[in-house]
């Protein structure tokens, strides 16, 4: 049959990692299948990659850590050394983030807040990003009652992009906020306005920088109107790359349109079109997968925002400088590139009427998934034995009770059949894959997070599990 690599880009500690099968083994004895295995060192080096992408624009940025992208708390404990921020969307986000970083360094923007939440963010100075008009009346209620001022940003809707509005569920119209503002904010002792924050639904960077320069019209209003924006926040969605060759994104792609059509074998679980529908012999819908291959991401693509046109001839970058704006970013997914692996330990293979393997991993889907319908890396097969065996097609599956519960629904190529004992590593699953939709379904225990010194992994490992897990 026609196979679709997808072979990721590997981290040097992570192509170690995999050499070490004595030490995987071993972790996965003491804390069961499936085990994140995690190191800081890339997650402060895609720190810097952005804070150096601000400084060759002269712009002054900084970068928030979107927190719900990974639970672990050993990720917050560099933010002084680093010089990162901490985004956090829900109570216990905050109230952990407040013990390991300094209240300027954490930004609130959590799409419901509690009164208790909010309550903490006011009583510890933390900026609220707010979102709607009930939330303002109540940020405005709870500050009185803790006789406390208030730090506040508006998160911002209603962008007009090549002639149409950019819809979101979120935040305040953009041609309304200057009477909310006014109604609020003049002679309002409760509240300080700091500034504007938006977060664009998908990854099109020139939307962002359209948003953006909008944004920047508006804070020309808002001075007018005697209120200092004092940054801009443009929330997350900057890509990152998983792959190492786009003629493989392009065949897979090109396969599974042909594939669900009918024209070629199924190359995904059942024929899942992952997104794409036969209809009468025609596609409809689309792939509704992460762009895993992609070559402008990370800190050329912050450079490449910052360096669109705001006005004729002057670029957003020019005017966020002339302006006094800083600029804010809140990634989560690219911070943690090349950050984490997953591990899972095969339990059983056996074979399914098609003749196609089924891998059945000590783990559940809801271990390894994220918006995206499948992850589209492939793994990494380490053998428990190097006995030579013929090549297999098939899929890796999970431990629930579910027939859906296909942990990669892509049908994988095999280079010998997989054995009991078999270990599979799944490269790059930090951001948004190891905690986004984890479960305790079956009563099954939560993986647990190692991180491990890269410098020790030639000699005896040093590690330390997370402490969330003591929490």
């Amino acid at each position: 049959m026609k196979h679709y690599p997808l072979q990721p880009l590997i981290h040097d500690w992570i192509e170690l990692l995999i050499t070490r099968e004595d030490f995987l083994k071993n972790m996965i004895e003491k804390f069961k299948s499936p085990i994140n295995i995690l190191n800081i060192d890339p997650f402060l080096q895609n720190v810097l990659e952005y804070q150096q992408a601000f400084e060759s624009c002269g712009v002054q940025g900084k970068v928030f850590y979107a927190r719900k992208s990974n639970k672990c708390l050993t990720l917050l404990g560099e933010t002084k050394k680093g010089g990162y921020g901490i985004d956090t969307a829900s109570l216990r986000e905050l109230t952990q983030s407040l013990q390991m970083a300094q209240s300027d360094d954490i930004v609130f923007t959590a799409a419901v807040k509690t009164d208790e939440a909010l309550s903490i963010a006011i009583s510890n100075n933390v900026l609220i990003i707010v979102d709607n008009e009930d939330e303002l009346e109540n940020v405005i209620s709870i500050a009185r009652q803790l006789k406390k001022r208030a730090r506040i940003g508006f998160r911002v809707t209603g962008f007009m992009y090549q002639g149409e509005a950019l819809q979101s569920r979120f935040g305040f119209d953009l041609n309304l906020i200057n009477e909310l503002a006014e109604k609020y904010c003049v002679d309002q002792h409760d509240l300080h306005y700091e500034g504007l924050h938006f977060h664009l639904d998908g990854y099109s960077l020139d939307q962002r920088s359209a948003a953006l320069t909008q944004c920047i019209r508006k804070s020309e209003e808002f001075k007018a109107l005697g209120f200092t924006t004092k940054f801009i926040d443009i929330g997350g969605g900057l890509l990152m790359n998983y792959l190492k060759s786009r003629d493989e994104w392009e065949a897979f792609h090109k396969g599974l349109k042909s594939a669900v059509l009918e024209k070629t074998s199924p190359i995904t679980y059942k024929n899942d079109g992952l997104g794409l529908i036969n209809h009468m012999n025609k596609l409809i819908g689309k792939a509704n997968v992460y762009p895993y291959y992609n070559e402008l991401n990370k800190g050329n693509a912050l450079k490449y925002i910052l360096n669109a046109e705001s006005k004729i001839n002057v670029s957003i970058a020019d005017e966020l400088v002339e302006k006094g704006i800083e600029l804010r970013i809140e990634p989560g997914r690219s911070l943690l590139d090349q950050v984490g692996v997953t591990v899972g330990r095969v339990a059983h293979v056996k074979t399914d009427a098609r003749n196609d393997y089924l891998v059945g991993l000590e783990m559940n889907m809801s271990q390894l998934a994220s918006g995206s319908r499948d992850f589209l890396v492939d793994p990494i097969h380490i053998k428990r034995s190097t006995e030579q065996n013929k090549k297999a097609y098939g899929y890796l599956t999970g431990a629930y009770c579910l027939e859906r519960d296909i942990i990669l629904k892509r049908k994988l190529e095999f280079k010998t059949v997989p054995q009991i004992g078999d270990l599979f590593l799944f490269v790059n699953t930090a951001g948004y894959m190891m905690h986004f939709f984890e479960s305790m379904a079956h009563q099954f225990e939560l993986a647990k997070n190692i991180f491990i010194d890269p410098a020790s992994l030639n000699d005896d490992v040093l590690y330390h599990v997370d402490k969330i897990e003591s929490l």
